[in-house]
């Protein structure tokens, strides 16, 4: 199994939310995903803050078997930033989503891009005295 970002489901203000607040002494129970049972899984391999855990994961198959499979996407998408040895798993991520996501938001737009630049440009002049 690996890791795919859509079947996390964790919504980008929870994650927003969590790193925030989260740092590498921030403790395990803080990881949206991990619950009462995953956390006491991990404090059996003394593994109590996001630093102890991060730095016993070098894949998504690692943090699997630390975690198990319950939630195991959806922790591994909000430790994104902590998982530096990762990073290639990230990367091999589908740019389909991406490409979905900017046609929507072009659809959607209110004003045309160039439009917008031009507006910017004529905001940027502006100085509030």
């Amino acid at each position: 199994m690996e890791f795919a970002r859509h079947k996390s489901h964790v919504t980008a203000e929870l994650k927003s939310t969590f790193l925030q607040s989260a740092n590498l002494q921030t403790p395990i129970v803080a990881v949206p995903g991990i619950g009462s049972v995953t956390a006491e899984r991990l404090k059996k391999e003394n593994i109590r803050t996001i630093g102890d855990l991060t730095s016993r994961v070098n894949s998504f198959a690692d943090l699997k078997d630390l975690c198990g499979k319950v939630n195991c996407h959806r922790i591994f998408d909000c430790l994104e930033p902590f998982l530096e040895n990762c990073k290639a798993e990230y990367d091999a991520q589908p740019a389909a989503d991406v490409e979905v996501l900017e046609r929507a938001m072009k659809k959607f737009a209110l004003v045309d891009p160039k439009e917008d630049k031009a507006l910017a440009k004529e905001a940027s002049k502006c100085v509030v005295c």
